[in-house]
């Protein structure tokens, strides 16, 4: 018998675009959440080696990309940090290999955030010593491979924004949560918080402290639950 790839419950003959049970949406999901950000900059890239735009022309559109990335980076979060409520809703009746832990999203998001970080830092480098259309040439390749990768983490965050809404899980019935785990969750998004702040802030160390703080704090609560539980 066929499964649900959500919630592992049995499909139905009549389930054919989404799951009785859990409501998911057998669609698949879009892959670019948060649009293509350097598509604009690859087109031009192209104009400037046909000679139809000059290389300061190319240079001053390079801030764009930079406010579009941060736009996305802030949507991400808020898309992210909203989704951390449904987490609190995961019971024994989801397999354990869809859980996610919010630790595990700050992580991941952390991560994406220094790549993003790092392909922004190698294009600036590139642009900044592409001073004419055959610096540009010249320089393509690796410009064209930065932008790749920059999409390619953009494309991770969507990923990370529908792996954290585990809208599949919202109709699973549930018992009341420990209050153990509520104040977890809320030291998880003060954490989540602190991070993003540490990020967008110039990087201040006591955000990242606040961020460490927070985090233990939060572990601390499910330990307690833990020990509770070991205990009963």
């Amino acid at each position: 018998m066929t499964k649900c790839p959500f919630c592992e419950e049995p499909l139905l003959a009549t389930d054919t675009e989404s799951c009785s049970h859990c409501g998911q949406d057998f669609e698949p999901i879009p892959l670019h959440v948060y649009g293509k950000p350097a598509d604009f900059l690859q087109e031009s890239l192209k104009k400037v080696k046909l000679g139809m735009l000059s290389p300061d022309g190319l240079n001053e559109l390079f801030p764009h990309l930079l406010g579009s990335v941060q736009h996305i980076l802030n949507q991400a979060s808020a898309d992210i940090s909203a989704n951390f409520h449904k987490l609190s809703q995961v019971d024994d009746e989801v397999p354990e290999e869809a859980r996610k832990s919010t630790s595990e999203f700050i992580e991941d998001f952390g991560e994406i955030q220094e790549e993003l970080n790092d392909s922004l830092k190698s294009l600036s480098e590139l642009f900044g010593s592409s001073l004419t259309v055959e610096d540009f040439q010249a320089n393509s390749q690796e410009i064209e491979t930065s932008l790749l990768e920059l999409q390619s983490s953009v494309d991770a965050l969507g990923m990370l924004k529908n792996e954290s809404a585990i809208s599949a899980l919202a109709e699973v019935p549930r018992d009341p949560l420990p209050d153990e785990v509520g104040r977890a969750l809320e030291h998880f998004e003060h954490a989540m918080e602190a991070l993003v702040r540490y990020m967008e802030g110039g990087q201040e160390a006591f955000d990242l402290a606040e961020c460490v703080e927070q985090t233990d704090k939060a572990k601390a609560q499910l330990f307690k639950l833990v020990m509770m539980n070991s205990m009963s």
